[in-house]
């Protein structure tokens, strides 16, 4: 995204297919609430227990001793319950996350390499930034609030319509649409660009540049927090919406002296390209470090656009990335005509699961737009 998309290719997302964007949308929809928001589910909706029960393991008592032996002595013990661990597959996530925490840092360690073999995946978020997320993801495939086209008997545009509307309402003053969440609140502001520099509107120009106004001018103090607000602000200028183009060089000043990360490296290259606008900048180096076989869901988007970025549609990088991100993706998208998950990828609990659908579902746009 981070760009205001001019036109879609609608007619891909609406072919029949075994996955990618349309279930994931269908999947989105089927799953906002009656106010517009996303968050946990409706009442009436049964897939939160399906998605708990699909996560439970066989042998929770089984997985919780291999991640014990993770901290053991002895090199080939430790390598025997890894392989153990990753047979479980992604229902091994909530115990892998819990051990990751552990004071063992052995284990620790250990933990957070098997979550990162296991991903993607998400550890969900509140509603403002979930609302926000699947809003970004309906508009980067085209579908705005004036989108009139049904799609299994349900309106995309009457969704994203909701959706802001939600927003907007929540909107102070200030605005902020959630004060006490920088990440949430920049996701906001970020919606609310693109959607204007999609549409225009006197409600949608009001609410992206209060929104915008309040972010720019709030330091941002984490990584997450930094990488959104870059993308902001390269949404706002293209959006037309006013912002100092010297704010976003000290958000990226900010964001090289953060601890380098996989998360890092993949805003640091994607947000040098938006500010500097050379693909020849030092900053870049760290794309070749990026594996799309070892990233969550949100770093895995983020390399996805700075890899594009970097030398697509045709560059010899970009030339190994998509087929492998996209390969990555498919098989782990819920499939079949039945079930309340289908067209959904697996997260900690249901907020994770909506988490990772809407990341999931622009990578899917970007390779589709690419």
């Amino acid at each position: 995204m981070t760009m205001v998309l001019i036109a879609a290719l609608l007619t891909l997302l609406q072919e029949e297919s075994p996955g990618g964007v349309r279930p994931a949308l269908l999947f989105l929809a089927r799953h906002q609430r009656e106010d517009g928001s996303w968050g946990d589910p409706p009442a009436s909706c049964s897939c939160a227990r399906q998605v708990e029960r699909t996560a439970v393991p066989e042998d929770p008592a089984e997985i919780e001793r291999l991640v014990r032996e993770l901290g053991q002595d002895g090199a080939e013990r430790r390598a025997r319950a890894s392989e153990r661990l990753r047979g479980f597959g992604q229902r091994a996530l909530p115990y892998l996350l819990e051990g990751a925490r552990d004071p063992d840092a052995e284990i620790r360690t250990r933990c957070a390499e098997l979550r990162r073999d296991l991903l993607p995946y998400a550890p969900g978020a509140g509603d403002v930034e979930l609302t926000s997320l699947a809003v970004l993801a309906f508009l980067q495939a085209g579908y705005t609030p004036y989108s009139k086209d049904l799609q299994d008997g349900l309106c995309f545009g009457t969704v994203v319509k909701k959706a802001l509307k939600w927003l907007h309402a929540r909107q102070q003053e200030t605005g902020a649409c959630d004060a006490k969440d920088p990440v949430a609140d920049t996701v906001a502001a970020l919606a609310f660009s693109e959607c204007f520099g999609m549409i225009g509107g006197g409600l949608y120009k009001a609410a992206a540049e209060a929104a915008v106004g309040r972010v720019a001018a709030r330091e941002a103090r984490d990584t997450r927090a930094m990488i959104w607000k870059g993308m902001m602000f390269k949404s706002a200028e293209l959006s037309e919406v006013p912002v100092d183009r010297k704010l976003a060089e000290a958000n990226l000043d900010a964001l090289r002296e953060r601890p380098a990360d996989s998360l890092q490296r993949a805003g640091l290259c994607i947000l040098s390209i938006f500010v500097k606008k050379k693909k020849g900048d030092p900053d870049l180096g760290g794309i070749h470090l990026l594996d799309p076989l070892r990233l969550d869901a949100e770093t895995l988007y983020l390399g996805t656009m700075a890899s594009f970025q970097f030398d697509g549609p045709h560059g010899p990088h970009w030339s190994v990335w998509k087929p492998q991100y996209q390969g990555r993706l498919l098989p782990l998208q819920v499939r079949g005509e039945k079930g309340c998950e289908r067209g959904s990828w697996t997260g900690v609990g249901f907020r994770g699961r909506l988490q990772a659908t809407t990341l999931n579902a622009m990578n899917f746009e970007f390779y589709y737009n690419h």
